[in-house]
């Protein structure tokens, strides 16, 4: 579990031949890491676990459940949240 959530992702779309879509939330560095087509009538908003110290894990698992869901003509966005590791929170957003 090597790396950071970005680049796993960026390695990720880039292996898979999808568009990478990055959307700053403008706040401590947070980002939405979008897998697939942007969507937003339906979103899956997924937080990966890790307690804010190991980046995320598998945007693959993800991937292949949209395509299964558009299969079934259930066309959803999939974001993942991008968030600091506790060791680089600003002080600020802690209190």
């Amino acid at each position: 579990m090597n790396g950071t959530t970005e680049g796993k992702y960026t390695e990720f779309v880039k292996q898979a031949g999808l568009e990478e879509t990055i959307e700053d939330l403008g706040i401590g560095g947070a980002r939405l890491l979008w897998i697939g087509p942007r969507r937003l009538d339906k979103v899956i908003f997924y937080l990966h676990g890790g307690g804010y110290v190991l980046s995320v894990a598998c945007p693959e698992y993800w991937r292949a459940i949209q395509v299964e869901l558009e299969k079934k003509g259930l066309n959803v966005g999939i974001a993942m949240l991008r968030y600091s590791m506790s060791v680089h929170l600003s002080e600020k957003l802690v209190y």
